[in-house]
């Protein structure tokens, strides 16, 4: 007989296997390749995603450098450059000339031997003479507006007498930056 239990066994064995191959060939010939592909697309787009905001994170930084170095070159431009030590007798003529037309009267004005360091020099300058508070401060903004080189260490008035022909004395060291040797 051919519809037997043995044989429908044997043919239900026979299904199952054949049907367990198909399966496992499906899997193996698209669901895995399939799978395999949508995990491998997965990393793909995280991957994409960190590297777009790597990407945005360097291009603030790129912006935010951009905008630095537009400012610093702007205080660069804004800058003084130093001159040569060997000007000192024109520099004490323009410092006196300026203290003149301030209205006080130099009487002294000397430069004391350069102090070197690495990137630039001090000159240091002694101005002395007569006139009031009030020119002598006006002296002193002047002085440091028009010459970004030159810095007031100490300024010294004292009150003259009617004797010694009126007015203050003054006293004002200056320290002029000039190269390196």
């Amino acid at each position: 007989m051919l519809f037997d239990s043995a044989n429908i066994r044997r043919i239900d064995v026979a299904g199952c296997v054949v049907t367990g191959c198909i399966v496992a060939a499906s899997y193996a010939i698209g669901l895995g390749p399939l799978f395999g592909a949508m995990a491998d697309r997965a990393d793909v787009a995280h991957t994409v995603q960190e590297l777009t905001r790597l990407n945005r994170q360097a291009q603030n930084e790129v912006h935010r450098l951009k905008r630095e170095i537009a400012s610093l070159n702007k205080q660069l431009a804004g800058t003084h450059r130093l001159s040569d030590r060997t000007q000192v007798n024109h520099t004490i003529s323009l410092v006196t000339e300026r203290a003149l037309k301030e209205g006080l009267i130099v009487e002294s004005g000397t430069a004391d031997e350069p102090i070197d360091s690495e990137m630039y020099a001090v000159v240091p300058i002694h101005i002395s003479g007569k006139g009031e508070f009030i020119a002598a401060a006006r002296f002193i903004r002047a002085l440091t507006e028009d010459h970004a080189d030159i810095e007031v260490r100490s300024f010294t008035l004292t009150a003259g007498t009617s004797t010694r022909g009126g007015g203050s004395e003054f006293r004002i060291e200056l320290a002029w930056y000039v190269l390196p040797k």
